[in-house]
Order: C-alpha cells, then structure tokens, then sequence
C-alpha cells in the first residue's frame, strides 16, 4: 500500500518489475491512494502485478452496494413471507384461546342455567338431571365443533384477529383479562 505526499510517481515500471523478479514471479499486490498517483501508470500491465488505486476502490465499493441493493427485494420477501406465517400462528392461537374461552362461558353459564331451573323443581329425578346436564354439554359441544375444525386447518385463520377481537368483545371475554 503507498500513499505519499510525491509530485510524482514514486513506485516506478522498473522498481515493481525487480521486486516481482526478486519474489521469483509470484503476484505483488500494491493499493495507490496517493494523490496524485504513486505508483507509474506505465505499471499497470505488468504480469502478476495487482494495481488498485483510489478510483478503482470507488468502483468495487460501488458494485458491493449494487450487488446488496439488488438483493433488498429477495430480503424483503424472505421477510414478508416470515411475517406473513408469524400472522398466521398468531391468529390461529388466538383463535384456539377464544374457543376455549367460549367453551369454558358456555360451561358455566350451562351449569348456572341448570341449577337455577332445578331448584325451583324437586320432582326431577338425578337420572333426569343428568341426563339435562348430557343433552347440554352435547349441545356445546356441538355448537363448538365447527369452529375447533375450522382452527385446526390453520392458514384461513390469518389476518382475522380483529374479527376475533369482535368475537372476544362480543361474548364479554375480555372482561376480568389484562
């Protein structure tokens, strides 16, 4: 590497062809960032003699910045592609979560109705009783069957979740959540 304060060049034709025959031919690698030059122009076609000045750098620099430039759009997909399957997983947790909220309501609300109905009545038998409490839990668990299939195909859940929120909003169960 040189790069001297010179008025003209320092490293000339003659002095790079001696140091390439004193390392017996192999390449002699030399960086000019002296302005003016250093190293004589007249050196530039020398077997085995690498020259790069300051503008030949620029150039490289400048293909490296078009070479990664040229790849942000691969990148960009790569990164919309992630996101988009991020979005996807997270619909479809949040999706599962409303399910087993709704289903843990229902249960509730199912055995609440139930006792409330039955107290009033004394000539229910327990087989009577537990057969209501069957027919209303098949009941639920009917009502919850095609959303818990739907969930369970995943990718069409994606992009849902203020939909979801509405669900949530709707059916009150954000109510006593942080």
């Amino acid at each position: 590497m040189t790069s001297v304060t010179a008025t003209g060049p320092v490293l000339t034709r003659e002095v790079l062809e001696r140091a390439i025959a004193a390392r017996s031919g192999k390449p002699v690698f030399v960086v000019d960032l002296g302005v003016p030059r250093n190293v004589d122009a007249a050196a530039s076609g020398l077997y085995n003699l690498y020259l790069y000045n300051i503008d030949d750098l620029g150039e490289i620099v400048e293909q490296n910045k078009k070479a990664r430039e040229s790849e942000i759009p691969r990148a960009e997909a790569i990164i919309a592609e992630h996101i988009a399957k991020f979005e996807a997983w997270r619909a479809t947790l949040e999706a599962g979560s409303i399910v087993t909220d709704l289903r843990q309501r229902f249960h509730s609300q199912r055995e609440e109705l139930i006792r409330e109905m039955l107290a009033e009545r004394s000539d229910v038998s327990p087989a009577e009783r537990d057969r209501i409490a069957h027919i209303t839990e098949e009941l639920i668990e009917r009502l919850l069957e095609q959303p818990t299939a739907k969930l369970r195909r995943g990718p069409g859940m994606r992009g849902r979740l203020a939909g979801l929120d509405a669900i949530r909003h709707l059916f009150g169960l954000n109510e006593g959540k942080q």
